[in-house]
């Protein structure tokens, strides 16, 4: 309770900040960009991001393309395969704690992220 007074008491006391001067939409974002640049480790991770990204993207439009087009299947195929894919990926998420007691988190992702869909 002595706490709450004090840090309401601190509230009323303290003086508002300023605002600074109000920015654009292109200026803020080019400098949330180059601050995450700026990073050291996010770099790479916007890389493996990508990899992930482009995998994932292209295992949705081909799983239909393979799986009506080219084995003239039916949609209930498709959703399947799709299950099929989401049920590798939730064994992958779990086996991944095991794996990374053995397996530096770094060589992980990027075997992940170079192996491909």
């Amino acid at each position: 309770m002595f706490g709450f007074l004090i840090s309401a008491a601190l509230v009323v006391v303290l003086p508002a900040p300023k605002p600074s001067q109000p920015r654009g939409i292109y200026d803020r974002t080019m400098r949330g960009f180059r601050i995450y640049l700026a990073t050291p480790c996010l770099p790479g991770l916007l890389a493996i991001n990508l990899a992930v990204a482009s995998a994932g993207a292209l295992m949705i439009v081909n799983t239909v393309v393979f799986v009506q087009a080219a084995f003239g299947l039916d949609r209930q195929a498709s959703a399947l395969a799709l299950a099929a894919s989401g049920g590798g990926s939730m064994v992958a998420a779990l086996a991944l704690p095991k794996l990374l007691e053995s397996v530096p988190e770094r060589t992980a992702m990027l075997a992940s992220a170079s192996s491909g869909p």
